[in-house]
């Protein structure tokens, strides 16, 4: 599925193929279609990670900008931290997510 967002914040649903996962070409199917349909350039994707979607991007919009979702990255980094330090990284992960600045 391929979610579009405009400057605006509006959001459209863009695409919903049937395809392998992990695949480059499934992926680089439904980028080059959406090219054809007039999306000619894109500024930023947000992956989950898909190893085939990140090298389809590459190929098909070089100039765009690749992002891990907040979700994964945080699921990452929750698996990557003692239980114990859990709630607390949860609540810094969390502080970071809805800052106003990066600083």
């Amino acid at each position: 599925m391929v979610i579009g967002v405009k400057k605006d914040g509006s959001q459209s649903y863009l695409a919903l193929e049937p395809g392998y996962r992990e695949s480059k070409e499934s992926w680089g199917e439904v980028l080059r279609q959406l090219k054809l349909r007039g999306v000619k350039s894109a500024r930023l994707f947000v992956e989950d990670g898909n190893l085939g979607l990140c090298a389809a991007v590459g190929a098909v919009y070089p100039q765009a900008q690749e992002q891990l979702c907040w979700n994964h990255e945080m699921l990452n980094v929750m698996n990557a931290v003692s239980k114990k330090e859990q709630v607390q990284a949860k609540r810094h992960l969390n502080a970071m997510m809805y800052a106003e600045s990066r600083e």
